[in-house]
């Protein structure tokens, strides 16, 4: 089950899958610069503020349907619910971080996907079992 659903985080899919790395990669290298400015004018003018909070509560709200996904496949870390790990996606995905680490500590775009898939993949999944997930790969191993 882990290799599954791992794979739906760090490889393409439709659109309601959580498939999010390379996907959320491509869109921030195409409006992060427009994000920033946004953020920026958020505090000084009213309909930025407007537009960054519907921008937040709308991304908030696409995390929460990729962690939905996860909850019904029973993939969420023991003791996860789905409230927290929304939480540590939205945090993990935010445009900010993507700022930080690529445009001020100079990662590569190549380098976030695979942090972004690594880190949510340890944060929010079940882990394996000490013997691997064969068993739960929905066949009876013959």
């Amino acid at each position: 089950m882990r290799r599954r659903t791992r794979a739906e985080i760090a490889d393409p899919g439709d659109s309601h899958s959580p498939s999010a790395a390379p996907r959320t990669r491509s869109c921030k290298q195409r409006i992060a610069g427009v994000l920033k400015v946004l953020r920026s004018a958020a505090p000084v003018d009213p309909d930025a503020e407007a537009l960054w909070r519907l921008i937040q509560s709308d991304f908030y709200d696409n995390q929460r349907v990729i962690v939905e996904s996860l909850h019904a496949k029973k993939a969420l870390r023991p003791g996860l619910d789905v409230a927290r790990a929304t939480d540590i996606l939205w945090t993990l995905n935010h445009p900010d971080v993507w700022l930080l680490l690529v445009g001020e500590c100079g990662w590569t775009p190549e380098q976030w996907e695979r942090w972004f898939a690594d880190t949510a993949c340890a944060q929010v999944l079940r882990r394996p079992p000490p013997d691997g997930d064969a068993a739960d790969d929905g066949t009876d191993g013959s």
